[in-house]
């Protein structure tokens, strides 16, 4: 039997960190929480978003470096792979991540001994200081205009968002194939630091068997071609958050996000990154690559 999350962590450094979660307002009986992303005509500004969060402050999480090997997808959600970018990441061309995303699935696809590995979007986020300036004409979360990293805990899908994400990438003939419910389909992040490690506004993961199911909120993420569906949490003291230190850029993150099929397996992971009390001063600033893909198997 694989050790827990709790097991792994007994011997794991402790230090606090800042999170925003959702607030807890009435509004989110009457509405559903949504963002909006793109253009917005100055009169339909204010309209972007009705989302409101509450900062919480010390809240404790446990360094697993040391017992990364003993992680799994499977039992604890997350885990570390090595890989080594088939292409360089400074100033990336649209060839070159094209030819990065296809090595990367290529390289999960063998790991999860899957079927067919699809990588549909990627976005790079560096933690900005005050003379950085958004790159007009650039999308977000390309190299040269970076997003930056989110404190928000919450998941890329919810359970219904996650097939209607999965059958947006696919062909007739593929969704006609692969959506019949004899196939699995997970959804799947690939983090990695760009340059140097992580350790400032690094990425946590929560413990799943630490999340009460109503402390999740389902939020609308729409844009003019899309609309999507994402989890936000709430906050709760029971919240279980662990990190692993000194992420390299040979060392990709892989968590989950989806799994239509999870049994007994860990289903999503609720993440964020956080302010980290260990290394307000002197760390480097995080500059970090992440891919999400569609992984489909029969098992």
């Amino acid at each position: 039997m694989a050790s827990t999350l709790a097991n792994l962590a007994l011997h794991g450094a402790q230090s606090t960190c800042t999170f925003h979660f959702l607030s807890k307002s009435e509004r989110y009986h009457k509405e559903k929480p949504y963002y909006f992303s793109g253009a917005l005509d100055e009169d339909q500004e204010a309209h972007r978003s009705n989302l409101d969060y509450e900062i919480h402050e010390d809240i404790k999480v446990v360094d697993l470096r040391g017992q990364e090997k003993s992680l799994t997808l499977q039992d604890h959600g997350f885990e570390l792979l090595r890989h080594s970018p088939a292409v360089s990441l400074a100033n990336p061309s649209d060839e070159d991540m094209c030819k990065y995303l296809e090595d990367l699935a290529a390289t999960v696809k063998n790991h999860l001994s899957a079927e067919v590995v699809l990588g549909y979007s990627f976005r790079f986020r560096r933690q900005k200081s005050s003379q950085d300036e958004a790159k007009a004409g650039n999308p977000v979360g390309t190299y040269s205009n970076q997003d930056t990293p989110v404190l928000v805990p919450h998941t890329d899908q919810t359970r219904e968002g996650g097939l209607r994400r999965t059958r947006r990438h696919l062909t007739e003939e593929e969704a006609d194939k692969y959506l019949d419910g004899s196939w699995r389909i997970r959804i799947v992040n690939c983090w990695r630091p760009v340059r140097g490690t992580a350790d400032e506004r690094p990425l946590a993961m929560c413990d799943f068997n630490s999340i009460d199911e109503k402390d999740l909120r389902s939020a609308d993420r729409a844009s003019r071609e899309y609309v999507g569906e994402i989890y936000y949490a709430h906050y709760n003291p029971m919240q279980k958050w662990y990190w692993i230190s000194g992420q390299t850029p040979e060392e990709v993150l892989l968590f989950k996000n989806f799994d239509s099929n999870p049994g007994t397996e860990v289903p999503f992971m609720l993440h964020s990154a956080f302010v980290n009390s260990a290394h307000i001063n002197g760390a480097q600033r995080r500059e970090s690559l992440e891919a999400a893909l569609i992984v489909i198997s029969k098992d």
